[in-house]
């Protein structure tokens, strides 16, 4: 994660991200974070946006997301990282 919302910050209790970025695992437990992460690659091997709902302990209590995640591309077209929008629902 390069860039976050306020709203995710709180969720996660986290104030700012730290520089360089943090990685699901630092901030998930592991089944959660594994259920992210997975779903991430799938988006970015596709190279196609993807809706999927993720669940899990966050920020202390149980969460359900409905999650969007597209590829992002590079100048030459190549997906190389990915965008998602999540809405706790």
């Amino acid at each position: 994660y390069f860039l976050a919302n306020r709203a995710w910050l709180q969720v996660t209790g986290l104030e700012r991200l730290p520089p360089g970025g943090i990685d699901d695992a630092a901030l998930f437990p592991p089944a959660l974070a594994g259920q992210v992460r997975a779903n991430d690659t799938r988006c970015l091997v596709a190279g196609e946006p993807l809706v999927v709902e993720e669940s899990g302990h966050i920020g202390g209590s149980w969460r359900t997301y409905l999650s969007s995640k597209f590829p992002l591309r590079d100048e030459s077209g190549r997906a190389t990282a990915v965008c998602g929008v999540s809405i706790d629902i």
